[in-house]
């Protein structure tokens, strides 16, 4: 949701996990996906668009409150696409007011985020990255807002495709 995290009931009803920023007019939540262990990421943005503000967040049992969410990338621009290699160990995520898809060590046993580095660099007069979605062949698809492209990028930041 806007807030924070959701699931859908069995019956279709969307019920209230976790509210992140409840109360806060200037932040929404924008993408959002599951890892490889079922796990529940989300990134956020700022209404306004501007840069700095956006948090990439994985939501984790508490045993205190039930949920809590452990930020795993701060000082973002504008959260988009999440998605993961075929063996769990990188996480793709965009930083689109960056233009910026990135390659981050992703631990599938624990959820956890390590050293990342930069995949492929979008330029400004292409359009914004935004969604991605990763192939059975490890290729990361990456929707180019405004620029009217899916372009795909190899694991090591080639780009070998656009649609």
């Amino acid at each position: 949701t806007a807030d924070g995290f959701a699931r859908l009931a069995g019956d279709g009803a969307v019920e209230g996990v976790l509210d992140v920023h409840a109360g806060d007019p200037g932040i929404r939540f924008n993408d959002a996906a599951c890892d490889p262990r079922g796990r529940a990421l989300a990134g956020t943005m700022r209404y306004d668009e501007q840069p700095g503000d956006a948090v990439l967040y994985r939501l984790d049992p508490d045993p205190s409150r039930g949920w809590r969410a452990a930020p795993l990338r701060v000082d973002q621009g504008l959260c988009n696409g999440i998605g993961w290699s075929p063996d769990g160990s990188t996480l793709y995520f965009v930083d689109s007011l960056a233009h910026r898809i990135d390659a981050c060590e992703y631990d599938p046993a624990t959820g956890a985020v390590g050293h990342a580095r930069v995949l492929a660099d979008v330029s400004p007069d292409d359009g914004l990255p935004d969604g991605l979605c990763v192939d059975t062949e490890g290729g990361v698809w990456v929707a180019v807002h405004g620029g009217g492209q899916v372009r795909r990028y190899t694991p090591t930041g080639d780009l070998d495709g656009v649609v």
